[in-house]
């Protein structure tokens, strides 16, 4: 009915409990309980009242039953909105109710006005609280006023209380929009890159796991325009939505200048000074990056803060390290980057990680040091076949390091490239 809904008016409480349509059902019967709870103050006030004025018999219990009456209203009210077809079902059959009510409500003024006259006020001084309690119709004026303004003061408190939460609601709503947006961006970033040179016979694979919906860490895995491959993973200090909203900007300028630029070094160096003006130092990055010749196996390295690249000799059957030190992206303008060259023979691999593949924690629950997990990665390269992919090792790693990993949830994002010769 137009009448009872409009611009001016509303009988209806969806803009109220709006923000518990879509939760668990426990969470919808929680807020039926507290409704319950949190009006039965105006019922319990109606007894006060009804025995403060002295009321007994069938007055007793039409003051009292008008609190019950509006007690059981809000109850059904409440119930029926948490639910849609009941929901549907009230606003349907509810504007019908006003005219019942209006109806009582005629039937209580005829009550006042039959009860003005029974009073026994011949005793009293005209004006004083003996007059005016001995008097019905004050009495029971004063009584259905003191109900109404508890019922109305409770509604309006838990209107108000509801439209807050429904505000929280909305925010949240629009904030895990934005979230689920940005997610989507980024698994587009962090798909699985696959590179094979059939004539050199080199494969490479690249994967990346974020611990949350929104991870810092990032890798770029290509082959630019000289035909060298290009290897780099990256990391962002922490894993809000500010880590993966960086992460997505550094990548995209790490691309940028890859068009242009080869030396690793120089890179970074441009790298390091536009993170410095976005995160105003309040954000960093690390990076290791890499220039490899496929056809010579020579190797540019320079690395920004980040953890070593492994190189598996494959001849020798070790694990060794290769690094060159520099500042994390972002800290200081005055930072500068060098380049690191070696060679690799065929056979061997090139792993490039993120820390959160090194940090996996034992049975006891304490994190694993580097050296561990240099041991653990050397013996399982060992186990290797001579032909496998760049991209079965990779597996293999991530479900070796994963089954040996005990901590309860993911801790870190994961991220891995491996280059085989």
């Amino acid at each position: 009915m137009p009448v009872f809904d409009n611009k001016y008016i509303t009988i209806y409480r969806d803009n109220d409990f709006e923000a518990f349509f879509e939760t668990s059902a426990s969470s919808r019967r929680k807020l039926i309980y507290a409704h319950l709870l949190i009006y039965l103050l105006p019922v319990v006030l109606a007894y006060v009242l009804a025995a403060t004025i002295g009321a007994i018999g069938l007055l007793y219990w039409v003051y009292t039953g008008l609190a019950w009456l509006m007690y059981m209203m809000v109850a059904i009210e409440t119930t029926a909105y948490m639910y849609p077809q009941s929901r549907d079902w009230f606003k349907k059959i509810f504007p019908w109710v006003i005219p019942l009510l209006a109806i009582g409500g005629g039937w209580l003024g005829f009550h006042l006005g039959v009860s003005a006259y029974s009073g026994d006020t011949e005793t009293a001084v005209p004006g004083s609280f003996e007059y005016v309690m001995a008097n019905d119709l004050w009495r029971a004026g004063l009584h259905y006023a003191g109900i109404m303004a508890a019922f109305l003061l409770v509604h309006t408190g838990m209107s108000l209380f509801l439209k807050s939460a429904r505000v929280l609601y909305t925010e949240r709503a629009e904030l895990e929009s934005d979230v689920r947006f940005a997610h989507e961006v980024q698994n587009r970033f962090l798909q699985d890159v696959s590179l094979t040179k059939a004539e050199t016979g080199l494969t490479a694979f690249g994967r990346s796991v974020p611990a949350s919906e929104l991870g810092g860490d990032y890798f770029e895995l290509s082959e630019n325009s000289d035909g060298h491959l290009i290897a780099a993973v990256g990391d962002i200090s922490g894993h809000s939505f500010g880590a993966g909203l960086l992460m997505s900007v550094t990548r995209s300028a790490l691309q940028t200048h890859l068009m242009y630029r080869q030396d690793p070094a120089e890179i970074l160096n441009r790298l390091n000074q536009m993170l410095v003006k976005q995160s105003g130092r309040s954000m960093f990055a690390t990076m290791v990056m890499l220039r490899i010749d496929p056809h010579s196996r020579r190797i540019q390295l320079s690395n920004a803060g980040h953890i070593p690249v492994y190189h598996y000799r494959a001849a020798a059957q070790k694990l060794k390290k290769r690094h060159i030190r520099g500042l994390a992206l972002g800290m200081t303008a005055k930072a500068t980057y060098d380049t690191f060259l070696f060679e690799a023979e065929p056979g061997d691999l090139l792993l490039i990680c993120s820390d959160g593949l090194t940090e996996t924690r034992d049975e006891t629950g304490k994190i694993r040091d580097f050296a561990s997990f240099e041991t653990l990665v050397e013996n399982r390269l060992r186990q290797t076949p001579p032909d496998a992919t760049a991209q079965t090792i990779c597996e293999t790693l991530f479900q070796h390091l994963s089954e040996i990993n005990h901590a309860p949830a993911p801790e870190d994002d994961l991220t891995l490239i491996v280059i085989r010769f």
